[in-house]
C-alpha cells in the first residue's frame, strides 16, 4: 500500500532500530505501544510503523501544532520524490486519505452528540471570561455536555468579527455548517484556542501556549452572532474607546 509512497530518508537511532527489529513480534496482537521521551523521534518511529503495518491511518494528535509536525516529518522524511502529499494525506475527518491527520478536537466535534441537534434561544453568562450560568428553550442537556465537556470547555477559544455585510451573508442562506456559517456573522467559540491567533505560537509548546493566555480543551465549538443594529468599542490600555463595528460592520 504504501510502496512508492513512504521510504526514510535518515538513519535508525538504537532504540529505534531495535523496535523495528522486534515489529513482528510486537505486532501479533495488532497493537503497540510506544513510550519515550520527548524528542526521542517517536513521530519518526510511528510513520515507520504505519508504513510497515500497511493499513489506511488515523494520526489523532492533542493540537493544530503537532499535527502540522507529523504531517510537516512524513513529508520531509518519508514521502518519496514522486509522490504528492495531498493526494496521500487529509486534515479532514470527512475527507480522509491513505493518512489521515486529525485533532481530538475534530474527531469530537465529528462524533459528539450534539452534531445534528439544533440548540434554540440559548444563552451563557461570562465572568472572568468563564461561563458560569447558561440555559436554553430546547437542547439544554446538549448545551450542558458542551459547556461542561472538560475544564477549558467553559472558557472561550476564540472570538471573531466579521462584517454584517459578508459575501456569504448576503446569500440570505443559513447552511447550519460552521465552515461556512462562522464566515456569515461574528462567532465565539468554547474551547480550545488555535496556536495560530497567538504571536508566534505556532512555536510554540502547549505549556508557553497556557502562559500566552491560549485556551486549552478537547472541544473547539463555534456559535454565531451579529446584527444590523451591533456596535463595538475597544477599550485601549490608557482607558480611552475606538469604535470598531457600527450598524454591524467594520468602520476602518
Amino acid at each position: 500500500m504504501y510502496d512508492d509512497i513512504l521510504e526514510f530518508k535518515g538513519t535508525w537511532r538504537i532504540y529505534q532500530q531495535r523496535v523495528l527489529d522486534k515489529f513482528a513480534g510486537y505486532s501479533q496482537d495488532h497493537k503497540i505501544h510506544v513510550v519515550a521521551a520527548p524528542g526521542s523521534g517517536k513521530t519518526t518511529l510511528g510513520i515507520e510503523l504505519i508504513k510497515r503495518t500497511n493499513r489506511i491511518t488515523l494520526i489523532l494528535t492533542p493540537t493544530i501544532t503537532i499535527r502540522e509536525q507529523w504531517i510537516d516529518r512524513i513529508n520531509k522524511a518519508f514521502l518519496c520524490n514522486e509522490a504528492i502529499s495531498d493526494k496521500y494525506i487529509s486534515r479532514d475527518l470527512k475527507y480522509p486519505k491513505l493518512i489521515t491527520v486529525a485533532t481530538y478536537q475534530a474527531l469530537f466535534s465529528a462524533m459528539s452528540r450534539y452534531q445534528g441537534k439544533l440548540i434554540e434561544d440559548f444563552w451563557l453568562e461570562f465572568k472572568d471570561g468563564k461561563v458560569i450560568n447558561y440555559g436554553a428553550k430546547k437542547e439544554q442537556d446538549v448545551l450542558k455536555s458542551l459547556v461542561e465537556f472538560d475544564e477549558g470547555s467553559c472558557y472561550l477559544g476564540e472570538v471573531a468579527l466579521i462584517s454584517y455585510d459578508s459575501p456569504i451573508k448576503n446569500t440570505g442562506i443559513l447552511f447550519y455548517n460552521t465552515l461556512f456559517d462562522e464566515n456569515a456573522s461574528c462567532h465565539l467559540a468554547l474551547g480550545d484556542a488555535y496556536p495560530m491567533n497567538v504571536k508566534g505560537g505556532t512555536e510554540m509548546t502547549d505549556e508557553e501556549l497556557a502562559a500566552a493566555g491560549a485556551n486549552k480543551s478537547m472541544t473547539h465549538v463555534d456559535f454565531m452572532f451579529g446584527s444590523r443594529q451591533m456596535h463595538i468599542e475597544g477599550i485601549c490600555q490608557d482607558g480611552n474607546t475606538v469604535t470598531v463595528f457600527d450598524h454591524g460592520n467594520f468602520v476602518f
